[in-house]
């Protein structure tokens, strides 16, 4: 989903990012597959980008082991753990939780008045 396509009702799109990133096996598939999330990760695609093959393969093994309960370190959260949960995901759910509101309206509220959302504006 892109942000574009978010609507006021939008329900948590944190389970389908999982998904997502549980099912990607390959680091150009997975580049490409971000353009389907436009606007709702773009701090992702930064991170992405600058990616080896083998910063795929380590992701690839964290997630899976996390999956499992298994905490990987302190260096591999700081590595992965933005990608896990990508900012506007993550605090539009948070914010949604507190306030009792459905999170596509979280998410439009904080890209309309949150700076650190500022730029996402004009993908909405």
């Amino acid at each position: 989903m892109k942000l574009r396509d978010v609507h006021h009702l939008t329900d948590d799109q944190g389970a389908l990012w999982s998904k997502f990133i549980h099912a990607e096996n390959s680091l150009q598939g997975f580049k490409e597959l971000l353009e389907d999330w436009d606007g709702l990760v773009d701090d992702v695609c930064e991170i992405v980008d600058k990616w080896t093959p083998k910063d795929f393969n380590e992701f690839r093994k964290c997630i899976a082991l996390e999956k499992k309960g298994v905490f990987t370190g302190e260096e591999n959260a700081r590595r992965f753990a933005a990608v896990m949960m990508p900012s506007l995901l993550f605090k539009a759910s948070m914010v949604a939780d507190q306030f009792k509101v459905p999170w596509g309206l979280a998410c439009l509220r904080l890209v309309e008045c949150d700076p650190e959302f500022e730029d996402l504006k004009v993908k909405k």
